[in-house]
């Protein structure tokens, strides 16, 4: 009987905290629904994940051929003294910004007889390697240096290598449009500065295979900076009235390219074929009846795949990330 009684109090026990555990699962999914509006989260809705989308739109599109360069002055002179002596004065520092005439240096060439050093461009004091008291040797003297560079940045040019297949496209007067790495695309359209092709080198290096261009951009503001690495593109075709997606929403595959559709709560994968591009945009080909195999791991069967259609939303910010059928949720 003690066995039997020992039993009855532990089933008892057992009861008693089965029923508790009911009683505060109750409780805290009623806490849950209170704090969702009434509802319930899934497990599936929880794991959504986070997407920025565009739309795709129909519009207007220039093509471009790219080609690196280097920024150097519209012009760079260097100053010498006319008359040897020692600098009595020196009246700028590196980096000064001048006009034309401004007084740079006073060499004094005797005791009774003082020489001003005036800039002969407007521009930016780029090397400056003279102080007072030193000994200025004139022009004419073997061994003579430079006291100062000024160099005329209000605009500069543009130097890029044109490849030998592209010679007889080029022309002197074309429009051009460059890019450098401190004003990246999200800063469009300040990230865009538009110049000028003035001369084409006639000859190819032997060494490169290539021919060199100049390009005369604007600088103003002073933006552009000697030295700096720039992309220039040339229009090589306008395109209007096709259908464009944003470049970061394309997935680059072997045979065929991927975009992510969102539809309703998940996104779909969509097969397209690409066309020109501006760096900004991607032109969609549009493609009907794909039977392209699924760059998502389905590589054991072939299936025909819609592609974009203007008003899509497709994924740009995140594309990498999803798959098709996922759940997501679009950040708006």
């Amino acid at each position: 009987m003690g066995h039997i009684g020992t039993r009855r109090i532990i089933i008892a026990a057992m009861g008693g905290l089965l029923l508790l555990g009911l009683f505060v699962g109750h409780r805290v999914s009623q806490s849950w629904r209170t704090r969702t509006g009434g509802s319930i989260i899934s497990s599936e809705e929880e794991v959504a994940f986070s997407v920025v989308v565009a739309k795709a739109i129909r519009g207007s599109l220039e093509e471009m051929i790219s080609m690196g360069g280097t920024i150097v002055p519209q012009a760079r002179v260097e100053v010498f003294s006319s008359v040897s002596g020692q600098l009595q004065e020196v009246k700028v520092k590196e980096g000064a910004q001048v006009k034309k005439n401004d007084l740079l240096a006073v060499v004094r060439e005797n005791e009774s007889k003082s020489i001003p050093i005036r800039s002969p461009i407007s521009g930016i004091v780029v090397e400056q390697s003279c102080e007072p008291g030193e000994i200025a040797l004139a022009a004419t003297v073997s061994g003579a240096k430079p006291l100062f560079a000024i160099a005329n940045v209000e605009s500069v040019k543009v130097q890029v290598g044109v490849p030998e297949s592209l010679m007889t496209f080029m022309k002197s007067g074309m429009q051009a449009r460059i890019r450098v790495e401190a004003y990246p695309l999200d800063h469009f359209p300040l990230a865009i500065f538009r110049g000028t092709i003035t001369s084409i080198s006639p000859t190819l290096d032997a060494s490169t295979r290539m021919a060199t261009a100049e390009v005369i951009v604007d600088n103003q503001d002073g933006r552009l900076k000697p030295g700096m690495f720039a992309m220039v593109g040339i229009v090589k075709e306008k395109l209007r009235d096709v259908l464009l997606v944003p470049k970061e929403s394309v997935i680059a595959g072997e045979e065929s390219h991927l975009v992510y559709v969102v539809k309703g709560n998940t996104v779909e994968e969509r097969e397209v074929q690409v066309g020109a591009s501006d760096g900004r945009w991607v032109q969609v080909l549009n493609p009907t009846g794909s039977q392209n195999p699924s760059l998502s791991g389905e590589h054991t069967a072939f299936r025909p795949k819609e592609s974009v259609e203007e008003e899509d939303e497709v994924v740009t910010v995140g594309a990498r990330m999803v798959y098709d059928g996922q759940r997501v949720r679009v950040m708006r």
